[in-house]
């Protein structure tokens, strides 16, 4: 399970952002709601930016206003009137007339239903009673004027009850290139609200005047095809552009896209109009212009005459209370026929908005391809430089799409990809980041192990101070090896033996790093340790010193827990002592090793002096030695004694050592004052050769117990015994030449 979950982890920088790919990909494919609302919402700010320019077309509203119901009545009016406004028109020369109203239901004034609610409040002879009634229905006579105008389209509405719903007269032909046109068309549920069938049969066109608006309510888009059961019906937009036509028939193209069947384009007389998949006309909208309208009572006004020669026009009601106000990208109100009209003047004037077919994938291409991008390179490239190069192709993205937008009346929506490569950008940026804290825990779990912990949170903040390959540096460098440890040896078993090593490594690690040093490696009971790498420690040889002296307290205590060990264990208890060597030069420090495999470790002269100084302990009968270089940085710091003037093995310069035998406090100490004048005034008296005095201040010296000497004067005894009775060559300069290491 702990591998499976590794396994996880280790991919999980790339398996998070393949599915966030995949997921952005996927919403775009299925091109959820609020994904329409903020395309929707691109779009409208495209028309804000740049409304389609007016043109002077030959299509007018011809406006039932507030000046107009002022001077002609409240609305409705009596079918004659409309009547009367049919003829006006068409003798002005207009050639097709829309009304953006319904009549479905029979004028109330005329003479037929007048006359019953007079007979009940007047008293009125039969004879009048008939004469009125046989006088001409006022529907009767707006039929009459639409079947000699020839141009007239009657507009019906939808109704989404399924009981008392009627169907339309379908006037129009429908053809197609592909039979089942219908499908790609959505059944709207209920039926119609249509006109007096006197009026169906009398008008020229009979189409759907309903607007759809989008899910914010705005209105964007004109629905040109409109089915009902097995029937298709036409907007009044259509209806409008046959009839100026004199056309029969409105020619419907389709595509297959993915299996699926879309309406392409529809074809009304010379007029080939681009739809989106279901029949809809996208509508660039122009500001409210006062010049397409003309009020109602201008057209009636005997004294008032219009040119509408090859006109289309629309009646409809911008008058409050009449008015089908309605949201568009522009205006926060505006009636339905402003809509329609808007619609004609585009296909006209033959000047569409459109989605390009190739918006979606190209939207899926830059999610993907950015999405890789961003995986393989953003690691290398850095993530400042990695958003620079990304926010430089989202503004050169959206001055693309307004260009397109303004040269070529495309709907293209920047905002998805961009918002989608933004998004893919952070996260991978956030895993990126993670797996970098991760691997920064890891380094600082690792180098935790070789440095201190405080010179490892400064590692890990300047990484810089890292210098790979090796670079030269002063420093101070600890050697420390158990004495007699195949004697201890014998006592354990491998994994006994494992856990004591363990036991005595964990605590001196302890105090190394504890005091900034960094740990070179573990030979089986040795210990290898530098200071002033790979960090800066100025102090390094008073570091290492205060460690040495502070690993020979901790062994106190180690020996007190292994012979209490010893006791459960029922085994013979061996007492541990070790040897350190302190040595102070330039090493080379850096990564050592082969291409496959390296350490971080140091290197150098003063390196391997370091390691014969701790073998030399064991000669000298001392826990700690240090070299002379050591010894310049921090004999004012520590109790230190020389110890003689040696040439150890592999070395043909001789080097003067000294030991350690406690701290500031203890050098301060009378009793070690007096040791080291002693001390020093042997040495003198041995290296002149005064081996009578010498040895009398050996054994003084020797009185000083408390110092642990012991051996070490016991040695100076023997040697000054021995060159007693064998005095050394007259060269003699009081040099030591060691024979092992």
């Amino acid at each position: 399970m702990k591998k499976k979950y590794r396994f996880i982890s280790a991919w999980m920088h790339l398996i998070i952002p393949l599915l966030l790919i995949v997921g952005l990909v996927s919403v775009r494919l299925m091109d959820f709601d609020f994904v329409k609302q903020v395309r929707l919402n691109v779009f409208d700010y495209y028309q804000k930016l740049q409304p389609r320019p007016f043109e002077t077309l030959p299509i007018k509203i011809i406006d039932i206003d507030d000046a107009t119901l002022a001077r002609l009545g409240q609305w409705p009016w009596a079918r004659t009137r409309i009547a009367e406004l049919i003829e006006q028109l068409k003798s002005q020369g207009a050639v097709a007339i829309g009304f953006d109203a319904l009549f479905a239901e029979a004028d109330k004034t005329s003479p037929q239903n007048v006359v019953q609610i007079w007979a009940k409040n007047a008293q009125l002879s039969l004879e009048l009673q008939n004469k009125i009634k046989n006088l001409r229905n006022h529907d009767d006579i707006f039929a009459q004027a639409m079947k000699e105008a020839d141009n007239v389209v009657l507009g019906f509405s939808r109704i989404y009850e399924v009981n008392n719903t009627f169907e339309p007269k379908l006037i129009a032909q429908f053809i197609s290139d592909n039979p089942d046109y219908k499908e790609a068309l959505t059944v709207a549920e209920g039926g119609g609200i249509k006109n007096l069938d006197i009026l169906e049969h009398a008008a020229k066109g009979n189409g759907l005047y309903d607007i759809d608006a989008e899910i914010d309510s705005i209105v964007r888009r004109l629905p040109l095809l409109f089915r009902l059961g097995e029937k298709v019906y036409p907007s009044l937009v259509l209806e409008l552009l046959r009839v100026q036509q004199k056309a029969s028939t409105i020619t419907i193209n389709t595509s297959d896209q993915q299996g699926k069947l879309r309406i392409s384009t529809i074809k009304v007389g010379k007029y080939i109009i681009p739809t989106d998949d279901s029949g809809n006309l996208w509508i660039h909208f122009t500001q409210t212009q006062r010049e397409r309208s003309i009020p109602v009572w201008k057209i009636l006004d005997p004294q008032q005459s219009f040119n509408l020669k090859g006109s289309i026009v629309i009646i409809g009601a911008s008058a409050s209370g009449l008015k089908d106000q309605r949201i568009t990208p522009l205006t926060s109100f505006t009636s339905s026929d402003e809509i329609h009209v808007n619609a004609l003047e585009q296909i006209l004037s033959q000047q569409f908005l459109a989605i390009p077919s190739w918006a979606m994938p190209i939207d899926i291409v830059l999610v993907i391809g950015w999405g890789l991008f961003f995986m393989r390179y953003m690691q290398r490239l850095g993530p400042i430089f990695s958003l620079f190069i990304c926010i430089v192709f989202i503004g050169c993205l959206l001055i693309l799409c307004f260009y397109a937008f303004f040269r070529y009346d495309y709907l293209i929506d920047p905002l998805y990809s961009s918002i989608s490569i933004l998004l893919v950008y952070f996260i991978i940026s956030l895993i990126n980041y993670l797996k970098t804290e991760s691997e920064r825990n890891n380094v600082r779990n690792a180098f935790n192990r070789y440095l201190s912990p405080s010179l490892t949170e400064q590692l890990v903040k300047n990484p810089d101070k890292l210098e790979l390959g090796g670079e030269m540096r002063d420093m101070t460098i600890l050697f420390c090896d158990i004495r007699g440890f195949t004697t201890i040896s014998e006592q354990f078993d491998a994994h006994g033996l494992t856990q004591f090593v363990n036991q005595f490594l964990t605590p001196m690690t302890k105090v190394i790093l504890e005091n900034s040093g960094t740990i070179d490696k573990y030979i089986g009971d040795c210990i290898m340790a530098f200071w002033n790498a790979p960090l800066d420690d100025h102090d390094h040889a008073l570091h290492a010193t205060t460690s040495a002296l502070l690993m020979m307290n901790e062994l106190v205590e180690l020996n007190y827990r292994q012979k209490e060990i010893s006791k459960k264990e029922q085994r013979c208890f061996i007492p541990i002592s070790i040897g350190i060597g302190l040595n102070t030069g330039i090493c080379c420090v850096g990564n050592m090793g082969s291409e496959m495999r390296f350490d971080y470790s140091v290197i150098g002269d003063d390196v391997n002096l370091a390691s014969r100084l701790e073998g030399q302990s064991k000669t000298y009968g001392v826990n700690i030695v240090i070299g002379e270089s050591t010894y310049a940085k921090v004999k004012h710091d520590f109790a230190t004694l020389e110890l003689d003037l040696i040439q150890v093995k592999g070395k043909l310069k001789a080097v003067r050592i000294y030991t350690v035998v406690g701290d500031r406090q203890m050098r301060d100490s009378d009793l070690f004052m007096k040791l080291e004048e002693l001390h020093q005034d042997m040495l003198m008296h041995y290296r002149l050769e005064n081996w009578t005095d010498a040895l009398q201040l050996v054994k003084q010296c020797q009185k000083i117990q408390s110092l642990d000497l012991a051996a070490f004067y016991a040695l100076y005894e023997e040697r000054i015994c021995i060159f007693i009775q064998s005095p050394p060559p007259e060269n003699w300069q009081g040099i030591y030449i060691a024979t092992s290491k």
